[in-house]
């Protein structure tokens, strides 16, 4: 009984959120995904230079 009261609870409170995050998600999930880009760009062209001069 204790697990069945959490998720219907948890259901409701889910939709209204989530559709207030819609729109505001779409904008963030292409920032995400820009930040992803440019952190796998900066570490690869960083090791590269930085390898060369020690060596």
């Amino acid at each position: 009984s204790t697990h069945h009261q959490p998720a219907p609870t948890h259901l409701p409170v889910s939709p209204p959120p989530a559709r207030s995050n819609t729109p505001a998600s779409q904008p963030t999930t292409s920032q995400v995904q820009h930040a992803c880009e440019s952190a796998h760009h900066q570490p690869g062209p960083t090791r590269l230079r930085v390898s060369p001069p020690p060596a």
